[in-house]
């Protein structure tokens, strides 16, 4: 059973209401496509979707197409109920389709509404859901609010099967926070509560977390007899994504324990069972494990590829937060304008209808009450547009950690990004040298802090330059100055981020050196040239550059030294005037044909 499957069983069997048997599918379709009532339309469409499309995957597609209608009736007749219904459905459809931003934005706005007119059950299902969503992007505080706040009304509401499950989830979310107490609590009363119902699906789940609680603190013997015990379960299900789970914790345990073959064995496993799921999160697991067991057997080629599949896993799933966040700003705007719509249609029918009882002949209170209209009109038009305003900003900063300004603006206008050719533009490689050396003395975690505490005043480096970071690959870290500025003060400025660079590294030498016994020698290298940039992928954005001029740029840097910035002819040519720089002559590299280079005296 692959992710999207578990993720549908488990939402809609604990969400979707029971139905009658007694009604045929073709019955409900001829009175949903027959009925000329908005009301009776929308409640057989609602029947049509519960009976008979929601219990298929493959169904999907037609299921949102229903529901769109349903959610677009309802919003338009008012019908409070089925309008929260049928956009909590959308949310789950559109968590089905691995769209979470679309999925989010639906689920809130069902409780906006179901808030509005007290509907507990509406506002725990939906919060349920953005939950889950949550919670598959590792974003486990969050998960946990939303699971509260969901397991709140669930108790108020005396649901022992949506306690359990709420329970479990804040139970394992707790696990991942490391908050072990907290942890076991839920766990042990979801457990509890699961044997009492008959939930076997549910025990063995609850179980699944009790075996990482115990492996977490320490109980590993306890640990690996459920593990073992679950892992037979889950193969016969073909539940692949807890098999890779469980994998990666026994290789875990035996890594801790200095078992390394016997840990590589299971990390192997764990991998190869992640890939059989769309789910990110058995992905970073595995990836994370097994490049700190080839790590630990010196085998730092290995380690490192498995270290960028850790990494670029992980910033797809940060980046799918990032996009959640901007979908509840969204969210919470287009609701707030159609409540502001709909108070300003109520007012004025209010109005109108004052107007034509107490004033028809008075052509003075008239006059008052249509300016009273207009002013309202007024009050709401800029109320509507300060909360534009401010969830544009939220979402236009959110975008900008993702995205260069000029490629978010053009989204927003155009809703796709162009690639574009840039003239004259400056690229800088940065790496360190010797680094598979240098990373054998120190453990995965060691090497991880290290180079975070040097990308991190890098970012803020090129921030002050206005350079756009483009990416880091490993131990090298890649960005373009003069996407937007002229040839000339984009090449200076270049140069100037990498003596900063120097500047900062040389400052805490002595510091890295006591931390970590080692601290790591940068080489720089700059070529000025053409490119063409652009944003690629469905899944996740990603902007880069491409051109002969990236791979020049490249071979500065491998052809420098620790504590150098290599320069080539076209950049030399730019800054020359500005700094003072020793000719290295003519200098071969590789696929390409001799190159100029200078090196930049900023000492």
């Amino acid at each position: 059973m692959n992710y999207k499957t578990k993720v549908f069983i488990l939402i809609f069997t604990v969400f979707l209401f029971k139905t009658a048997k007694s009604q045929t599918f073709e019955n409900l379709y001829s009175n949903w496509k027959n009925s000329k009532n908005d009301s009776l339309k929308v409640n057989s469409g609602l029947q049509l979707v519960k009976k008979f499309y929601l219990n298929k995957e493959d169904s999907v597609f037609k299921t949102i197409n229903l529901l769109q209608e349903i959610f677009k009736l309802s919003q338009k007749n008012n019908f409070n109920k089925s309008y929260i219904v049928s956009s909590f459905y959308l949310g789950n459809c559109y968590t089905l389709q691995s769209k979470p931003n679309v999925a989010i934005e639906y689920y809130y706005i069902s409780i906006k509404k179901a808030e509005k007119i007290g509907d507990d059950l509406g506002i725990s299902k939906a919060k349920m859901g953005i939950g889950l969503v949550y919670f598959s992007q590792n974003n486990w505080k969050n998960a946990i609010e939303y699971f509260k706040g969901s397991l709140q009304l669930s108790k108020k509401l005396n649901n022992q099967s949506r306690i359990s499950t709420q329970q479990y989830l804040i139970g394992i979310s707790y696990n991942y926070l490391k908050q072990y107490k907290l942890a076991i609590s839920y766990l042990d009363s979801s457990y509890i509560l699961k044997k009492k119902i008959g939930d076997l699906t549910g025990i063995n789940e609850c179980l699944l977390g009790i075996a990482d609680y115990n492996k977490n603190t320490g109980n590993t013997d306890t640990a690996i007899k459920i593990y073992n015990t679950l892992e037979g379960i889950y193969l016969q299900q073909k539940e692949y994504v807890p098999v890779s789970l469980i994998n990666s914790s026994l290789a875990e345990i035996y890594l801790n324990e200095n078992k390394i073959q016997l840990a590589l064995e299971f990390a192997q496993k764990a991998v190869e069972y992640a890939e059989k799921s769309t789910n990110l999160n058995p992905k970073l697991k595995a990836f994370d494990i097994i490049y700190k067991i080839y790590n630990q057997m010196k085998d730092f080629k290995n380690s490192m590829n498995f270290y960028i599949k850790y990494q670029n896993t992980k910033d797809s799933i940060e980046n799918k937060d990032f996009i959640s966040q901007i979908s509840i700003a969204n969210a919470e705007y287009k609701f707030e304008k159609e409540q502001n719509q709909l108070k300003l249609e109520q007012h004025k029918q209010k109005l109108e209808h004052e107007i034509e009882i107490k004033n028809k002949n008075r052509n003075q209170s008239l006059l008052f009450a249509m300016l009273l209209i207009m002013f309202l009109v007024g009050v709401i038009i800029v109320f509507s547009y300060r909360g534009l305003k401010k969830q544009k900003k939220i979402s236009e900063n959110l975008l900008l950690n993702i995205l260069p300004l000029e490629t978010v603006n053009e989204l927003k206008k155009h809703g796709k990004s162009l690639s574009k050719i840039h003239k004259g533009v400056t690229i800088m490689f940065c790496d360190v040298k010797n680094f598979s050396s240098i990373a054998e003395q120190l453990s995965a975690e060691e090497v991880v802090e290290i180079l975070h505490i040097y990308f991190k005043e890098f970012d803020r480096i090129m921030h002050k330059y206005g350079i756009e970071k483009i990416k880091t690959i490993g131990d090298a870290y890649m960005c373009v100055s003069g996407l937007n500025s002229q040839p000339h003060i984009s090449a200076i400025n270049c140069v100037k981020s990498a003596i900063d660079i120097f500047k900062f590294t040389k400052s805490i030498e002595k510091t890295m050196i006591g931390k970590y016994n080692q601290a790591f020698s940068f080489r720089i290298g700059i070529h000025t040239g053409n490119v063409v940039s652009g944003v690629v992928g469905e899944k996740k954005y990603s902007y880069d550059v491409w051109g002969d001029a990236v791979n020049v740029a490249a071979r500065m840097e491998q052809n420098s030294e620790p504590g150098f910035i290599n320069i080539s002819e076209s950049t030399f040519a730019l800054i020359k005037e500005d700094f003072n720089c020793t000719c290295r002559g003519v200098v071969p590299i590789k696929n390409k044909a001799p190159v100029s280079m200078y090196f930049v005296d900023y000492f």
